[in-house]
Parts: structure tokens; C-alpha cells; sequence
């Protein structure tokens, strides 16, 4: 008998990835199911048994164990008589289709093996025959008379896929407990009937019984039918030991096997922390008659069901996202007693989140509770942080919406109480967002406070920070406010508020450009009538500040005095002979007042220097030195001034905001 199909060009379109690679002995298995249950029907009390043998390639080694290299399937079910060797020779056969079969299931041993070796006996006409024969992509035809009578009065076929293909051998489990684990998974229902023939695997070294194996480790707690718009679906839930699996899934199966494996965390967000007991995890198996009619001929997908729900005339279509929103819904209820209190622990825990250590989301509390319920129960404080994040940033998202909406659809017949109805409400959380962006700054202080504070203590290395670091946490280094620094890339306020709105700053750059000059720290100009220019436009500045910086704790400040530097900065300035980083001279004249900063830490000595030499008297706090001299205002502002008098410029917002 001829095949009906070129078997090279049926098997070259057969889709079957290589990390489907179990899918072959998948259909061997049902295929000896489904043959000893042919043979119940004429005998109730008939005993099946399936043995699985795997031998390995013993020419690799692998993690210290051989790949599978080709596989024996042995039944003691109907075999190859006249009307199965019939069938197996037709091209998508609807022999088993009363079943579920499709007909194409031996085009995946040809996919993934290179030979497939088939010797049965059978029993036709109440005589036992025997029939042997090679499958491969070369097989032209098959004798179907070429079989004998068997001295062996007992059916038995036996399947050998051989020589697995190499891209399949990659992904093929190679332990045996890995591969009894997957068969349970893949064929749920067969096992859960208590007509389930006996199936073994086994190596050389190893075998398994997986009816056992199913009895010791999972177990049914509930079955339920459910409707879903117009077509009914079956659950079967089940307890599954953790050496099964290890997350709580949801199986939607077609003619009794699994085709669509989904994360149930991914519906129900606080079911990743539950456990059944010590170490057990839920598993759903979903069968219907309509997942048994849409499912693709490979049995990989459920190409057929739309994704999305889809109305047509007002009438909603079933589709994979109802079907999956429903039986999770019906899943949760079931397991409400056990979802509850991890429910009830993780509002609490996001509530207490929000109030005592991330008050800038309050508002979500408020618009986006729906949304906090569906956060995980189980995310660090991290993953926490940037999920409320992402919702802050959707919540703003949809105010702006808001807003384009109402002034779009205002229209000569609103009524002036429609408008204003609307407008509260968007001005309300408009209020509450804005409040959290507020929040947001005061934090982002607190943050810079606490770096300025670690800034000045002794590391675990025994070493003080540079300079360039504290530096970089009052203003960036290397550049000026024509680079565009936003109000949250600086912080001048830790020094003094008004500093954030000169017009123009310079941060660690050189008089002239020239990179082997002197500069100041930071430089701060200000033209009282020009305060919205941004460049140098040739007239003379009203007010030039002057910071230094140096690293905390240095004790050769007397001897290389950072006051002598700012002061020599001033006169050079005063020349009129220094440009600034575009080459433009810097133009004062004896009205423009300067007003020099120093920030350093006061040693005893450097303190006698400060009175002695310079002539400067102490702040009322003792933390600081200062003198004024016609337009000529010098500081000396202690590290320990700085970070006092911003935590008390500061204090009533932190404690507002309870940080």
C-alpha cells in the first residue's frame, strides 16, 4: 500500500519546533492508550500497560548523564490490524477523529527521529498476526499482507523512535524523574481516570511507575463545570507536590492533553505567595468540547480562538481572554480562604509602604486603589518602588488626558454645572498631583541631606570624600547653566535658596577656557536688569558670587589657604583682563559686589588664622566666620553649618511629610 502523501514535503511543513521535542512520545503514549481502550470495549476488565524504555547515546556526555537517544514504546493495546494500518497509511486520517486523533501525529516522530521502528501483533479475525515494517521519509509503500501468523497469542506493538535529531536531543529531558514529571503534566486527564492503563518508564539504571508517581503526588480537590458566554468549560483543580512544579499554573487542554500551559500569577497577582501546604502548588485543567474543535492539527495552539474579546452587533464572541478572565475569576473564589489573608498582609504592607517611607504616592491610595490591588504580593521594597512609580506616572498620564478631553467636548449646550462639575473634580486631582510631585522634592532633599552628611564622615577605607564629590552634590562640575541643569540635577539650596535663580553659573570652569588656569568652584553672576539674558552681553555685572570647596577634613588649610585663592580670584576678576568660556571679557566696574564662600572644614589652627590674619568675625552658631568690607561680603561656611542650617531650613516640610 502507498503512502497518499509525499512523506519528505509532508514532514519538511510539519510544524514542530525543537523545543517541542516531547511531543513524539506524547503521541505514542495516547496512540497506546487509545489502542488498549479499543481493546475494552470488547473486554471492561482488560488490563493495559505501557513500557517506555530510553536508551542513551552513550558517545556524549551531557551534565554528567547521556542524552536520550532513541525510545521504545511498548503496548499491550489493539496494534496494527487491518483498519489501524489502513489509517496509518492515510495522510490526516479521520480514523480517531470521534477522539480527538488528527491523523498527522507519526509525521512528529519523523520530525524529530530519523527512523521509526514498528512490530506488532495483533489479532484479526480471532487469529494472531504479525506485522513488522521501517518509517522513514524514504518509505515509498508498505505490503499491507505483509504480515504472518504469531505463536504469540498475546497483543503487543511495540514503537522504536530512533536516532533522535540532534536540535530535538538539545532540548529532550535527559533525566528520568524530568521526563515522568512532564508526561504527568502533558496527560493530567488520562491519569486522572481511574481507567488509566499502567505506564513505566525506565533506563538502565532506573524505573518509574507514573500511576504511583500521580497517586503520591498530586491530588484532586475539586471538579466543576462552568459557562463561559454560550459553550461550557470543565475544571479540575488539583494539588500538585513542588517536585512537579514549582508556580501555580492553569492547563487548557484539548482532547484530554495539554496544549496552552498559562502562569496563573499573571492573572491572580497574590497567588505567587500561596501554598497549598508546605511545598504543594495549585494546578487547573481546563477541558471543552470547544477547546477539543479549535485547537491547530499539531495540538500547539488554539490558533483559531480570537485573543481579544471581539462585540459584533452587540454581541461579545468568545475569546482566549474570556475564557482565561472567567475560570480565574472561578479559581480565586475557589481559593478564597487561602488568597485572603496574603491579600489582606499586602494592602496592609503597600498602605504602610506609602504613608511612613514613600509619601508621594498617598494619592494612589485615593485614584488608583483597583490598580494596588493587582501589585504582587511578593515584590521587594525595589519592585514595589517602581510599580507605584509606574502608576504615578499613569496617573499624570491621564490628568493631561483629562484635560484634552474636557476642553475638547465643551460645547455650546454644556451647562455651566456640567463644566464645573468636571473641572473640580480635574482641578481635585490635579491638587493631589501636584501635592505628590511636591512630595517627591522634599524626599529627594532628604536623600541629598543624608549623602551630604555620609559625604562628610570617615569611610570603611579610613578616607574622607573628595572634594569632587561634595562638588557634585551641590552642582555638577564642568558645567554652566547654559548646559541646561534643571532645578533636581543641583542643589544650591543647600547653601542658600536665592542661588538657584542667578542667572548665570559656572561650575569648575576655567577664566579665558584654559585648562591649565586656576578656577573657582563655582561662580555666580547676576545683572539685576538684565535677569532673563543668559549670556554675556558685554555690560558690567551688578553681583559676582564666588564659592570654594575643599575635601572635607584637609588639615594644610593654613598653609595653602583657601581664602587667599577666593580673594586672588576676585582681584583677577577685577582686572577686567579675564574672559569666560565663550571669550567674552567679565565686565565689573567698583560697584559690582562680590560675595566669596568658602566651604571647608575649621581645624583649631586654621580657626586661629581665620581671626588672626583675616580679621573675620564667628557666626552666632560658632560654625562659620565672616566679614564685610565695602562691596566685598567673605564666608567661611563650615561642612557641619551647611548641613544644620539646611536640615533647619527643611525640617518643617520633613516632618510634614513625615521622613
Amino acid at each position: 500500500m502507498n503512502f497518499n502523501v509525499n512523506l519528505k514535503g509532508r514532514v519538511k511543513n510539519f510544524q514542530l519546533q525543537s523545543n517541542n521535542s516531547m511531543i513524539p512520545l506524547f503521541e505514542s503514549i495516547v496512540n497506546s492508550i487509545h489502542a488498549i481502550n479499543e481493546v475494552k470495549i470488547i473486554n471492561q476488565n482488560y488490563s493495559g500497560k505501557i513500557t517506555i524504555k530510553f536508551i542513551r547515546d552513550l558517545q556524549f556526555l551531557n551534565d554528567g548523564i547521556e542524552p536520550i537517544d532513541s525510545i521504545n514504546i511498548e503496548d499491550n493495546g489493539c496494534g496494527f490490524n487491518k483498519d489501524n494500518f489502513k489509517s496509518f497509511m492515510e495522510s490526516d486520517t479521520d480514523h480517531k477523529a470521534d477522539i480527538g486523533g488528527k491523523g498527522v501525529g507519526r509525521f512528529s516522530w519523523l520530525k524529530a527521529f530519523n527512523n521509526v521502528d514498528i512490530h506488532s501483533i495483533f489479532l484479526e479475525n480471532d487469529n494472531y498476526f504479525e506485522r513488522k515494517f521501517q518509517f522513514n521519509t524514504e518509505t515509498k509503500n508498505i505490503n499491507e499482507n505483509d504480515f504472518i501468523s504469531s505463536n504469540n497469542k498475546s497483543l503487543k506493538t511495540s514503537i522504536t523512535l530512533m536516532n533522535m535529531k540532534s536540535d530535538f536531543k538539545k532540548t529532550f529531558p535527559k533525566k528520568l524523574n524530568q521526563i515522568a514529571n512532564e508526561i504527568l503534566s502533558h496527560l493530567l486527564k488520562y491519569f486522572l481516570d481511574s481507567n488509566c492503563p499502567t505506564i513505566i518508564i525506565q533506563d538502565d539504571s532506573e524505573k518509574i511507575n507514573l500511576n504511583d508517581l500521580f497517586k503520591s503526588k498530586i491530588y484532586k480537590i475539586n471538579e466543576d463545570d462552568i459557562q463561559i458566554l454560550d459553550k461550557k468549560f470543565n475544571v479540575v483543580s488539583l494539588k500538585i507536590d513542588g517536585s512537579i512544579i514549582n508556580k501555580h499554573f492553569l492547563e487548557l487542554c484539548a482532547n484530554n492533553r495539554s496544549v496552552k500551559t498559562i502562569k496563573l500569577e499573571d492573572f491572580i497577582s497574590d497567588i505567587e505567595s500561596l501554598k497549598l501546604d508546605e511545598n504543594s502548588y495549585y494546578l487547573g485543567v481546563v477541558n471543552s468540547k470547544f477547546l477539543d474543535e479549535n485547537v491547530d492539527s499539531n495540538r500547539l495552539e488554539f490558533s483559531t480562538i480570537s485573543q481579544k474579546a471581539i462585540i459584533i452587533n452587540g454581541v461579545e464572541l468568545i475569546s482566549m481572554e474570556r475564557i482565561l478572565n472567567d475560570i480565574c475569576a472561578y479559581i480565586k473564589q475557589l481559593l478564597k480562604d487561602f488568597l485572603d489573608p496574603i491579600i489582606e498582609q499586602k494592602n496592609k504592607r503597600i498602605s504602610n509602604y506609602i504613608n511612613c517611607h514613600s509619601p508621594q504616592y498617598r494619592h494612589l491610595l485615593k485614584y488608583k486603589a483597583d490598580e494596588l490591588k493587582r501589585i504582587k504580593s511578593n515584590l521587594s521594597d525595589e519592585k514595589l518602588e517602581e510599580q507605584l512609580y509606574k502608576l504615578k506616572n499613569e496617573f499624570e498620564v491621564e490628568i493631561n488626558n483629562e484635560k484634552t478631553e474636557i476642553v475638547k467636548t465643551i460645547t455650546d449646550q454644556t451647562s455651566i454645572e456640567e463644566y464645573e462639575e468636571k473641572i473640580k473634580a480635574l482641578v481635585e486631582k490635579i491638587s493631589d498631583s501636584n501635592k505628590s510631585r511636591l512630595a517627591d522634592y522634599i524626599i529627594h532633599r532628604r536623600a541629598i541631606l543624608d549623602l551630604f552628611e555620609k559625604g562628610m564622615l570617615i569611610s570603611d577605607n579610613s578616607k574622607y570624600a573628595k572634594e569632587s564629590f561634595m562638588h557634585n552634590l551641590i552642582y555638577p562640575m564642568k558645567k554652566t547653566s547654559d548646559d541646561k541643569i534643571t532645578f533636581d540635577e543641583q542643589n544650591l539650596w543647600l547653601i542658600d535658596e536665592k542661588l538657584s535663580y542667578y542667572f548665570y553659573i559656572s561650575s569648575d570652569i576655567p577664566f579665558n577656557n584654559q585648562q591649565d588656569e586656576d578656577r573657582p568652584d563655582i561662580m555666580f553672576f547676576d545683572r539685576s536688569i538684565a535677569l532673563t539674558e543668559a549670556k554675556n552681553d558685554g555690560t558690567c555685572y551688578d553681583n559676582i558670587v564666588i564659592f570654594e570647596l575643599k575635601k572635607p577634613m584637609r588639615e594644610d588649610l593654613p598653609y595653602n589657604s583657601p581664602i587667599d585663592q577666593i580673594i586672588d580670584y576676585k582681584t583677577q576678576i577685577q582686572t577686567g583682563t579675564k574672559k569666560d568660556k565663550d571669550g567674552r571679557y567679565i565686565k565689573v566696574n567698583e560697584n559690582t559686589k562680590f560675595y566669596m564662600y568658602v566651604i571647608c572644614d575649621i581645624s583649631p589652627t586654621f580657626k586661629s588664622k581665620i581671626i588672626s590674619t583675616y580679621g573675620m568675625t564667628e557666626t552666632v552658631d560658632g560654625l562659620g566666620y565672616y566679614r564685610m568690607n565695602n562691596n566685598e561680603y567673605l564666608e567661611i561656611l563650615s561642612y557641619d553649618k551647611i548641613l544644620n542650617d539646611a536640615k533647619k531650613r527643611n525640617q518643617v516640610l520633613f516632618e510634614k511629610l513625615g521622613i
